[in-house]
């Protein structure tokens, strides 16, 4: 972020984070402008019930933002939505709630398949993976659902803000989970389909690490990501 602003600091620079709802835009303006504290910014987003990761990990980033008058942007979906569809299904949630949902893209076979590797699901294990999730039931389905619409959500918020007029020369970073980045499928085609701009992903992996080198027999191919950094797994350093 910091060397993004540097590079190019008269091209306006905006952060867009998994971490908060689109509905805290109010409290993360009022936090960039100075008219709330970082105190205050946890407080007013619930961050320990809507995130709950430790909130000093993220604090430093978005203290730099505040200092330089980087613009934070709410991405994600209110988890309530989440779960309801999680449960019950797209169609079964009440008109006005199925009203705001973005444009989902649910035939997404490469998207769909790593969704399932993830959940331990493959074709040697009958398609039944960890916790007993069946590729072939409704409650996959509904699971399903409700990851696609993670996805959808966060790349509708970033292609908003991108699309407005006056945000024509803006450039984004995204931080979000891994499993929205890898394979390109999760957030970032979801943007490209909106905006019609590709999108450069950077995805971090923990590895095993010997002679000050990752030890990895070679790195994945471009379709994963655009770069991968390789760190070391947290339990090879204890």
């Amino acid at each position: 972020i910091e060397s993004l602003h540097q590079l190019e600091p008269e091209r306006p620079l905006v952060i867009g984070m998994e971490h908060f709802y689109r509905q805290h835009q109010p409290y993360l303006n009022a936090y960039i402008n100075r008219k709330i504290n970082l105190t205050k910014l946890h407080e007013l987003t619930q961050w320990d019930s809507t995130f709950g990761y430790e909130f000093d990990m993220w604090s430093p980033i978005l203290e730099y933002c505040r200092e330089n008058k980087i613009p934070i942007l709410g991405l994600n979906v209110p988890y309530p939505v989440v779960h309801a569809v999680s449960q019950y299904g797209i169609d079964q949630l009440p008109a006005e709630v199925k009203a705001r949902l973005p444009e989902m893209d649910l035939r997404n076979e490469r998207h769909l398949e790593r969704f399932k590797l993830n959940l331990g699901i493959t074709p040697e294990n009958g398609g039944v993976g960890n916790h007993g999730f069946d590729a072939n039931s409704p409650a996959f389905e509904r699971y399903y659902q409700a990851a696609t619409l993670w996805d959808e959500y966060m790349a509708e918020s970033a292609s908003k803000y991108l699309t407005r007029p006056e945000n024509s020369r803006s450039r984004i970073v995204v931080l979000a989970g891994a499993a929205h980045v890898a394979g390109r499928d999760g957030i970032p085609d979801r943007i490209s389909r909106r905006i019609g701009e590709s999108c450069f992903t950077i995805l971090p992996q923990g590895v095993q690490w010997e002679n000050h080198n990752p030890k990895i027999t070679a790195p994945p191919r471009r379709d994963f990501a655009d770069w991968v950094w390789y760190t070391r797994r947290e339990i090879d350093l204890i």
